[in-house]
Formats: C-alpha cells, sequence, structure tokens
C-alpha cells in the first residue's frame, strides 16, 4: 500500500531532503546518492543540495559542541525524543540566541536538535572540521572551476560517507 501511494503522488522534495540528511548522518553512501539522484531529477539546483549538506555537518558540529560543554549531561543517544524533550530540551532553549541572529542549533524544532545531537556522538570534533573544511573546497570548486557541479557533489558525499564505491554506483546503477 505504502508503494502505490508513493506511485500515485510521488516522493516530495522535503522526504528526498531528509533522506539526504539521514543518510549523511548515517554514512550510508548508496542512500546519499540515491537521494542526491532523486533531487537533482527533481529540479534542485545543486547549490541548494550543497547548501542542505553544509546545513547538516553544521548542526552535526554545532551538537557535538554542545554535547562537549558538558551541560546537557542528561542527554544519552540512544534516549527516546519524549525524554529528550522533558530532560534536555529545557536546557537546550538556554542556549537560543535571538531571532534573527543565526541559525543555530539551539534556535531548530526540537526534534532537529534531537537528531543532531543523536548523530553528532558518531563523529569526532577532528572529524567534522574536517567534513566542514570539504564542504567549503566543493563550495569554492563549484562557484570557481568549470567542473560538474554533479560529480563534485557524489564525490563529495562519497568522501563524507568516509566509503568508497564502484564506478556503477556513482553514475546511478542502483
Amino acid at each position: 500500500m505504502p508503494d502505490d501511494v508513493e506511485t500515485v503522488i510521488g516522493r516530495t522534495r522535503d522526504d528526498t531532503v531528509f533522506d539526504l540528511t539521514e543518510a549523511l548522518a548515517g554514512k550510508d553512501v548508496r542512500k546519499a546518492l540515491a537521494s542526491l539522484g532523486d533531487l537533482l531529477y527533481q529540479g534542485v539546483h545543486h547549490l541548494v543540495i550543497l547548501a542542505m549538506i553544509t546545513r547538516e555537518i553544521r548542526f552535526l558540529f554545532h551538537g557535538k559542541v554542545f554535547l562537549d560543554t558538558g551541560k546537557l549531561g542528561g542527554f544519552r543517544a540512544d534516549m527516546d525524543f519524549g525524554r529528550f524533550q522533558r530532560a534536555v530540551y529545557p536546557v537546550m532553549k538556554e542556549f537560543q540566541a535571538e531571532p534573527g541572529k543565526g541559525a543555530t542549533l539551539a534556535n531548530q524544532h526540537p526534534y532537529v536538535i534531537y537528531n543532531a545531537l543523536r548523530n553528532s556522538t558518531r563523529y569526532t570534533r577532528g572529524e567534522l572540521l574536517a567534513r566542514m573544511n570539504r564542504v567549503l573546497a566543493v563550495d569554492v570548486a563549484m562557484k570557481s572551476t568549470g567542473r560538474d557541479t554533479r560529480l563534485l557533489l557524489e564525490r563529495l558525499l562519497i568522501d563524507l560517507c568516509g566509503q568508497t564505491v564502484t564506478k556503477g554506483e556513482v553514475t546511478g546503477n542502483r
């Protein structure tokens, strides 16, 4: 039945964006590349996709920084969302910036914060900084070279997921 509904109405951009960010956080290269292909097929501009990737890496880094402060002592990566809302989210609200002062993690929806904190435990601060630098390098390459943007995004996702894939997987032969 869910497959029938998807066949009739198709996947939305929001579904595909969520799939991409989930794949990045989970280091799932196949899912990340499939989501990228879907986004490009839907006509999403390559710089918008790069911005989504950048936002996800930034939120993971923010999550790591918040956890490293020690002020979220009640947080555990295996806690459920309900407990997070009761025990940790009130503390996170103390870190919220004034409206209009930037897209910090603390200003996001509680579920976004919850996922960023959970997923940031999979990385070291150094790994996240390296990922941010890699995203920056791709941003510069997209804006200053004539290189194929799809290829740049595919290579970025492969690097961010920390895996190698065969040529057939990169070109979309799933």
